[in-house]
């Protein structure tokens, strides 16, 4: 017979309202923010494809990152099953079983969430690229100007983040089942403070997504145009600052679930902005 929550979490406190869900509110942000997602990249490629421009390699990683391999739709099923199995509900609500495909979603997420990540960063270096550096590709490598080096070093960077990530997820728990087993009294294992973990790669994150943010800023202040059209480009690149902030506060829930019983409750809000960040 497996054990009870209050096993693992002890009573509710008397405050707390059992009834109380974030469910449909998760689910729904998620679903509205993936079709957008969706409808913009299509947008893109139409409006490409009737200027006769052909595919460039910031258009293949920004579709990577829309479906992991179908990309965002990964994310988003992460989020809407762990909603399914108890995450945006408090702890006391649910059940150990719940518990464990709550815990099997999670370990999943990372997974999918870096490749979003991942290939964000990737597109936007290539536009960038294509945009700013005059050379090919394998100039560009090269790093004949201080522009290719630092854009070189953010894409190395971006994949570094990756490892970084997914190296650390292999060995979470011994044995790694324990990560999702760890709520049946049969499981014995040790599981790595993973949370603390995500929280310093998604620091590390946000401070890559502003570096990558800034760096055309010079190129674009040397261009020969009016001041009120790179003020215009600017006010563009500044849309990034949204998935900054985003990140951010991604980075607030995830720093509270660390220290947080109520592991479910929380979890609800930080997957709406772990969401909300790459779309």
């Amino acid at each position: 017979m497996l054990p009870s929550v209050t096993e693992f979490y002890g009573d509710p406190p008397p405050s707390i309202d059992l009834s109380a869900n974030q469910e449909i509110l998760d689910d729904s942000v998620v679903a509205v923010l993936t079709i957008i997602a969706t409808l913009a990249i299509a947008f893109r490629i139409i409006y490409k494809k009737r200027k006769g421009d052909r595919s460039q390699g910031d258009d293949w990683f920004i579709l990577i990152a829309l479906a992991c391999l179908f990309e965002e739709y990964g994310t988003a099923a992460c989020t809407l099953t762990s909603n399914d199995f108890g995450a945006g509900r408090h702890v006391w609500a649910t059940d150990t079983p719940s518990l464990r495909r709550v815990s099997v979603a999670l370990f999943i997420h990372p997974w999918i969430y870096v490749v979003t990540t991942f290939g964000l960063k990737l597109s936007v270096c290539w536009t960038y690229m294509r945009i700013f550096s005059p050379g090919t590709i394998r100039s560009t490598i090269k790093c004949k100007t201080l522009f290719d080096g630092f854009l070189v070093t953010c894409a190395l960077a971006s994949f570094i983040y990756g490892l970084s990530v997914w190296t650390p997820m292999t060995v979470t728990c011994r044995p790694l089942r324990h990560f999702w087993d760890q709520y049946t009294v049969a499981s014995i294992g040790k599981c790595m403070n993973y949370l603390s973990m995500w929280a310093i790669t998604g620091i590390r994150s946000a401070i890559l997504d502003l570096v990558i943010l800034l760096l055309p800023i010079p190129r674009v202040w040397s261009l020969q145009m009016s001041w009120t059209r790179k003020l215009g480009v600017m006010g563009v690149l500044a849309l990034g600052t949204l998935a900054v902030t985003a990140a951010i506060i991604r980075l607030v829930y995830m720093s509270r679930m660390i220290h947080e019983i109520d592991i479910t409750w929380a979890r609800g809000s930080a997957q709406i902005w772990t969401s909300l960040e790459p779309s």
